[in-house]
């Protein structure tokens, strides 16, 4: 009899918690569908961005804005995305559009949009093909080719230390030594003038075992850092300041992206902080006062990630510091970074289909958004009162759909929800579930 007493006591304790944990999470699902904002359509072809105004309030005076996402094949997120950065450029006076591609590359391809150059060219040029090739992205790709021109300039940037573009193709080390030449013929030794061709070549060959070592070449390369500083003067006589800056920022980039394929390098970390560090030189140098958006993997745009603890895995991210890290360092509340996310549906690249992800489980943020019965959702972290629910820990998924658990606005300040994920397609191949609701 004592036995099926103690039981019976137990099974009440279990009971109760559950109904307890119920409850909470009822009333969370109920300040969600209260508070969070309801948006319309995540179709860029809208121009009623009406649903969008509350987001003026939460962005407040920031400079720049980082759009993440989950994978690099989220369709759902791209067409978000587009849509604000169409808001953020009519409705807020965002003027620049950096990508999570090569400095040099976007820069060329700012000019052919300005130039009347096709979209299509975009990949050749040196836009991730993540993007360039993807269906969800080219209405965005000609809005930012029209704007370019139009009355309030769009401007097309990238931040990336990487080749994006075939290295073989790219006109980069004709226009280095062209650099140099304007100013003396003589400036350059014939090693130098070579240098950034053969590291060039280099990059061509597919890594393997039957790869060469690292050419010799990069610290010719590197040398020519030392000939900016030592020639600024001259160089910046001829081609300005702002334009020397830029020269020795896309040289050095080179420099950083071949170091970090030196075995034992942590290559993650930097990476970002070079990312980080050429976005600051967009927004404090080469834009000065005006307004950045920046378009990148959300694991690039959060900070603090070390507080994040995976569910039912040891990974860990002890050591990572991201870009965005470099960024707050700096920029503080000038900056404002948003996370995406989705409750179930498909993932994929245009060269790989898809696949589906799991629904989220019962407690995370994504099944109480989801419980709203709402299917586009944007949330301001930034303006929760302290002690909020969602300042605590809490389970999400914005970094690879991997379950995680933390104070999320300690790593950004908003999250965009869709609750149906579909896939990133190829150029004129649209899924059936890739029809916005």
């Amino acid at each position: 009899m004592r036995v099926y007493t103690g039981m019976r006591a137990v099974l009440m304790v279990v009971a109760t918690a559950a109904c307890a944990a119920l409850a909470q999470e009822d009333e969370r699902v109920r300040w969600l569908a209260e508070h969070a904002v309801p948006l319309r359509t995540i179709a860029i072809h809208e121009n009623d961005m009406s649903d969008l105004a509350p987001l003026k309030a939460a962005i407040g005076g920031a400079r720049v804005v980082l759009l993440g996402e989950q994978t690099h094949g989220d369709g759902a997120t791209f067409a978000a995305k587009s849509r604000l950065v169409k808001f953020l450029h009519r409705e807020m006076g965002f003027e620049v559009l950096a990508w999570e591609s090569g400095m040099e590359e976007m820069r060329r391809l700012d000019e052919a949009f300005a130039a009347g150059r096709s979209v299509e060219e975009a990949p050749g040029i040196g836009l991730f093909g993540i993007w360039s090739i993807s269906q969800q992205c080219q209405e965005l790709l000609g809005y930012v080719r029209k704007e370019r021109v139009g009355e309030r300039p769009l401007l097309t940037a990238g931040f990336d230390d990487q080749v994006t573009t075939a290295p073989s193709s790219t006109p980069f080390p004709k226009k280095v030594n062209g650099f140099f030449d304007a100013v003396d013929a003589g400036m350059l030794t014939a090693e130098q003038r070579e240098s950034l061709g053969r590291v060039f070549a280099w990059l061509e060959q597919r890594p393997g075992p039957d790869r060469p070592a690292l050419p010799g070449e990069l610290g010719a390369v590197r040398s020519l850092l030392d000939v900016v500083e030592r020639e600024r003067e001259r160089l910046e006589a001829v081609h300005g300041r702002r334009e020397v800056r830029f020269q020795e920022r896309a040289i050095g980039n080179v420099v950083s992206f071949v170091e970090r394929m030196k075995p034992g390098v942590d290559a993650f970390n930097d990476r970002d902080r070079r990312m980080g560090e050429n976005l600051l030189f967009l927004a404090n140098e080469y834009y000065k006062g005006k307004k950045i958006i920046v378009w990148a993997a959300s694991m690039h745009n959060a900070r603090r990630v070390e507080g994040l603890e995976w569910v039912g895995s040891a990974n860990n991210h002890r050591g990572v510091r991201p870009m965005g890290d470099v960024l707050f360092e700096s920029m503080g509340d000038g900056m404002y970074s948003v996370m995406f996310t989705a409750y179930s549906g498909r993932i994929g690249r245009p060269w790989s289909g898809a696949a589906p992800i799991e629904k989220a489980a019962e407690g995370t943020l994504e099944a109480m958004l989801h419980a709203t019965g709402k299917p586009y959702l944007f949330v301001d972290f930034r303006g929760l009162p302290e002690g909020h629910w969602l300042r605590g820990p809490v389970v999400a998924r914005p970094l690879g759909y991997a379950p995680m658990r933390g104070a999320w606005p300690e790593s950004f300040d908003a999250v965009v929800f869709t609750d149906r994920m579909y896939p990133s397609t190829a150029v004129g191949a649209e899924p059936e579930d890739a029809r916005p609701r």
